[in-house]
């Protein structure tokens, strides 16, 4: 098309304007942070995806088609098809609704943030099936029809859990466990027909190794009332449905307390006219405290606290692990000499220390 002079003039000028517009939004507009290339040589799946924060559902979809490739979020290339590429690529159809932050750390990729609630930021884990993979998520290889949920951890969602209606108990005694599950939508329901085992012995890692002692099934009502003759501490767990509490935290566990005689009369007990607690007293000081030997305080603080159990077990004959708490209340009246040395020490302690929470005279401390 023939263009006369003027109006050539003005072709010039609108097309400056727009070619400086152009370098203008280029530096003011940001670049896209999502990027995705295909792979013709591998099928799509279809997978069902949900992220749960502490304030509901962010998102949740069915029958989301995962096409194959890899997608690029903030510089960091996913798989689309694993668990947290599948997340990304349905992020990145909705990225102007969606906040979603990847990031890497000594144990690889993972999901920081997966929406605008910074209570959920850096507290994800993600499910498939409803159970949580030991592969990072990134890593993990999705199949046809799977469901993945990312979820803020201290919802305990997809979680199996065993509770128990005492902590502490007699030789003989009835103790209930309570089973039950909590789904991904939050809903806590009985966990009927799990089966319940009890194990002697925890871990490394502190969770109970598996057992081979079966107490029996739980009903409708999820629980299980079973009778523990053995003495000691113990740690029951459930498995259900292909899950289990053996990793649940805090451990389930129940003591049993063993019943100790301390015969006056026995000679095997009596050495030249002085008992068990003779002996132990004459470790006491003024004070009230105990040390390591009669003439050597080595670590007063544990010293005192031994003590402090093993009168304590002389004065109610049983493990003063399971029974220190009442053992102030239980002393007859030919135990003045116990109740006298038990008070001492528990003066002494009380003006020297602050028990902590897990020290286990704590009560007797308190009575």
């Amino acid at each position: 098309m023939f263009l006369g002079k003027a109006n050539s003039k003005k072709f010039k000028i609108g097309l400056g304007w727009l070619v400086s517009l152009i370098v203008l939004f280029s530096f003011v507009m940001p670049l896209p942070v999502m990027a995705e290339n295909g792979d013709a040589g591998q099928s799509s799946i279809t997978v069902n995806l949900r992220a749960t924060g502490l304030a509901g559902d962010i998102f949740h979809v069915e029958a989301f088609e995962v096409p194959p490739g890899d997608i690029t979020v903030n510089g960091i290339t996913l798989d689309r098809q694993t668990a947290l590429g599948a997340v990304a690529a349905y992020v990145y159809a909705h990225a102007q609704e969606i906040n979603i932050e990847i990031t890497e750390g000594d144990l690889g990729l993972y999901l920081l943030q997966i929406g605008a609630n910074e209570s959920d930021k850096g507290n994800w884990l993600y499910y498939v099936n409803e159970s949580s993979p030991w592969d990072s998520a990134a890593d993990y290889e999705l199949d046809d029809g799977d469901t993945v949920h990312f979820a803020n951890y201290a919802l305990n969602l997809y979680t199996l859990s065993l509770a128990l209606d005492k902590e502490e108990m007699a030789p003989g005694d009835n103790i209930t466990a309570t089973v039950q599950y909590t789904g991904g939508d939050g809903n806590t329901v009985p966990a009927s027909c799990a089966a319940v085992y009890v194990s002697a012995e925890l871990d490394n890692w502190g969770s109970p190794v598996p057992s081979e002692t079966y107490v029996g099934q739980t009903g409708a009502d999820g629980t299980l009332t079973f009778t523990w003759d053995e003495a000691g501490i113990f740690y029951p767990y459930a498995e259900w449905k292909a899950k289990s509490t053996l990793y649940q935290w805090p451990v389930a566990s129940f003591s049993v307390g063993k019943r100790i005689s301390v015969p006056q009369q026995d000679n095997n007990w009596v050495k030249n006219g002085n008992t068990v607690l003779d002996a132990l007293l004459a470790f006491q000081q003024a004070d009230g405290s105990f040390w390591w030997g009669k003439d050597s305080p080595g670590l007063v603080k544990s010293a005192t606290v031994d003590s402090l159990a093993a009168l304590v077990d002389l004065a109610c004959g049983e493990s003063a692990r399971h029974r220190l708490g009442k053992a102030a209340h239980q002393f007859s009246p030919g135990q003045e000499k116990l109740a006298a040395a038990i008070s001492k020490t528990i003066a002494w302690y009380r003006e020297n220390h602050n028990p902590p929470n897990s020290w286990i005279g704590m009560p007797a401390l308190w009575a």
